[in-house]
């Protein structure tokens, strides 16, 4: 019999009261639900606040994530209560992705700088070796500061020891003219140690001034990203039947 109701009732043939009843279900009108606790202008002031550089927060952080804007928020009272994931979700709808940072050696900017592409995107006498000794080093240096034998230079470094050897010194101090006695390694003066050495090149008075990365922080060096760049498209997933090989593959991704 209960089988005969719901055939019926999936034929249109059921009792009037009873199609009545489900039609009137069916037909009820749009309930208002929940009160929405974060309200439109709040949802705007977190839309603003992710739109925001991150540095005028006054907080110690490189970039927005939904954790630290719901904390924000929290903290400026400006919404008592909100989780990441509805900061997420409200993001996402949005298509705002605050934790997107763009680096400076593959911007898109036009505006601020029409000829950025072409100062940053030009490498400078490429030297491919199999070794990178104190000789490369120099060599590779000459050829640099040949570029503009007069002219100013910023060059960033790590903290190679070949950096900050004793004739990277000399020649830096050749170079800019320096004319004051460099003394004797591990005696005295300037060429005395490595702490001596590095802080005769990072003088900013120099016309070749040196500015070393810190130490453990390989992902501040541009020069650590573009390699990353030459590996991910070029050496990562190749062959190469010579070392004459892979050097003319290099030189032609630096072309």
């Amino acid at each position: 019999m209960q089988q005969n109701k719901l055939i019926a009732i999936k034929c249109g043939q059921a009792p009037i009261d009873l199609r009545q009843a489900i039609e009137q279900t069916l037909s009820d009108a749009q309930r208002s639900g929940r009160p929405p606790t974060i309200t439109p202008e709040q949802q705007a002031l977190l839309v603003a606040k992710a739109c925001e550089n991150r540095q005028h927060s006054g907080r110690p952080i490189a970039r927005w994530t939904a954790q630290e804007l719901a904390k924000e928020m929290v903290v400026t009272n400006a919404i008592p209560f909100i989780s990441s994931r509805w900061v997420s979700g409200l993001l996402a709808r949005l298509k705002i992705r605050p934790h997107r940072i763009d680096y400076w050696m593959f911007s898109k900017d036009k505006v601020k700088d029409p000829n950025f592409g072409a100062r940053v995107g030009k490498i400078w006498c490429p030297l491919i070796r199999q070794t990178r000794n104190e000789e490369d080093t120099l060599e590779n240096l000459d050829n640099v500061i040949g570029q503009d034998p007069n002219g100013r230079f910023r060059l960033l470094m790590d903290n190679l020891n070949t950096h900050v050897s004793e004739s990277f010194v000399r020649y830096v101090a050749e170079t800019i003219g320096y004319s004051d006695d460099l003394e004797k390694k591990d005696v005295q003066g300037i060429v005395q140690s490595v702490q001596s050495n590095t802080k005769f090149l990072t003088d900013p008075s120099h016309r070749i001034l040196i500015i070393f990365t810190p130490r453990h922080c390989s992902w501040l060096n541009q020069i650590e990203m573009w390699f990353s760049r030459l590996k991910r498209k070029v050496t990562g997933a190749m062959s190469f039947t010579s070392i004459d090989h892979l050097a003319e593959r290099m030189e032609s991704f630096i072309e």
